[in-house]
């Protein structure tokens, strides 16, 4: 997921580009088992550039999983490997502005 301003239209973790952009990833734990993008991004040496999010985050806040998104919109990082129904999910409840392709 990125903001359609930027035109990145980003489709493979072989994306050069990627070792550059800062990158959110959703994370499920501490344990080394995490998401699946999270483990391609390390394959491909991309880990400096990855910011992660909780999935579960802090629930004393409304809507944590959408930080993810929400960090996209705001332009704290340039892109996001999110699960489609949730980026879709809040995504569509974005204010204002250009909002994010999927991809």
């Amino acid at each position: 997921m990125t903001r359609s301003d930027r035109h990145l239209d980003i489709s493979s973790f072989d994306d050069p580009r990627l070792r550059t952009l800062t990158i959110g990833v959703q994370m499920v734990g501490n344990d080394a088992m995490n998401t699946p993008p999270a483990h391609a991004l390390a394959r491909r040496g991309i880990v400096d550039n990855v910011r992660g999010y909780m999935i579960y985050g802090d629930y004393s806040r409304p809507n944590p999983p959408a930080e993810i998104v929400d960090a996209v919109a705001r332009g704290e990082i340039d892109l996001a490997v999110v699960w489609g129904p949730l980026a879709g999910y809040f995504a569509a409840k974005q204010r204002g502005g250009r909002w994010p392709d999927g991809g």
